[in-house]
């Protein structure tokens, strides 16, 4: 017959009981439990929770991190209960102790860890001994200035890097409209036949106009008749826009003008021709993006630190035709 417990008390007097029948040991170590530690009433995680035994609190909590972990790790897959489990790991652990022929990576940690209790001097004598410079110890190397700029590099090369990617993806999935746009007149009528068509087939605007540095360069140096500058004018007497070289973003034919450096450079774009500019509605893609990570380790033995930095991301199409690029023939 199971007693139901329903009370600290009801909990107190099982718990008195049990441990007096188990000698006042742990039921798990065989310790007795001492009076200045705790004896806790263990129970089965299940729908029933039924008592199993008197544990020490510490041995407790241990037995519930490793029922935890089992469920994580392993009964979703197999079908080992975790009493057999633990029996084949305690055979493992008596089978291969240790084997001395290899030292895990892991003890690049461990010597940092110990490197860096030793203070400068000691430190400078231990990378001397290993043929290291004296004075290059890793101090020297975690200044707050060194780092900052060491991962504003890498966070620019991460920029870049993912921007390539991006623009290689779009140019891709993107199809070409009727102009080359290798002129003045050439790119006001691609500015607005590519919005047409984007909306045609979106029922979305165009707002954007993303060029190559080389596209940049055409379009301020487009001039009128006269010789006048069409697009970088101080005072342009035209609304066609405006486009400067001390600012990478303008305006051209009512669209929001900017350069990419990536544009040329990806795959499936060209500096001056097929696909050097992009007509954008811009929810036509949206960019997901995970957070940056940084890995950093110190290489004890040169007192070199090696840095990565990474994320990961995805390009998602979410309008169709919502993007055009000029062609290499046409206007």
């Amino acid at each position: 017959m199971t007693t139901d417990l329903y009370t600290a008390t009801d909990v107190k007097n099982a718990r008195e009981q049990l441990l007096e029948e188990q000698q006042g040991k742990c039921a798990i170590t065989g310790i007795t439990i001492r009076p200045d530690r705790t004896a806790v009433l263990d129970h089965v995680h299940d729908d029933e929770q039924l008592v199993r035994a008197v544990i020490e609190r510490e041995t407790n909590a241990l037995l519930g991190v490793t029922e935890n972990a089992y469920k994580r790790h392993i009964k979703y897959w197999s079908d080992i209960p975790l009493s057999t489990l633990l029996r084949y790991i305690a055979d493992y652990l008596d089978k291969y102790p240790k084997d001395k022929r290899y030292r895990h990576s892991s003890w690049v940690a461990k010597v940092k860890v110990f490197f860096n209790k030793l203070n400068s001097k000691q430190q400078d004598s231990v990378l001397e001994s290993l043929g290291s410079t004296k004075g290059t110890n890793l101090k020297d190397r975690n200044s707050p200035a060194f780092f900052d700029e060491l991962v504003r590099q890498m966070e620019f090369a991460y920029a870049k890097a993912t921007d390539l990617d991006v623009t290689a993806q779009i140019a891709l999935a993107t199809n070409p409209s009727d102009y080359t746009a290798q002129t003045a007149d050439g790119l006001v009528k691609y500015c607005a036949l590519t919005s047409a068509q984007i909306y045609d087939a979106s029922l979305g605007f165009a707002q954007n106009l993303v060029v190559s540095p080389t596209q940049w360069g055409n379009i301020m140096g487009y001039a009128e008749s006269s010789g006048r500058p069409i697009f970088n004018a101080t005072n342009p007497s035209n609304a066609a826009g405006a486009v400067g070289p001390q600012s990478l973003r303008g305006n051209v034919a009512g669209l929001n003008l900017y350069v990419s450096r990536s544009i040329g450079v990806a795959a499936n774009t060209s500096a001056a021709n097929l696909a050097s500019l992009f007509t954008v509605n811009p929810d036509s893609f949206t960019w997901y993006e995970s957070s940056r990570f940084r890995l950093q380790t110190d290489v004890v033995a040169t007192g070199q630190i090696k840095v990565a930095y990474y994320g990961y991301g995805a390009l998602a199409a979410k309008v169709v035709n919502g993007i055009r690029h000029n062609n290499t023939i046409g206007a």
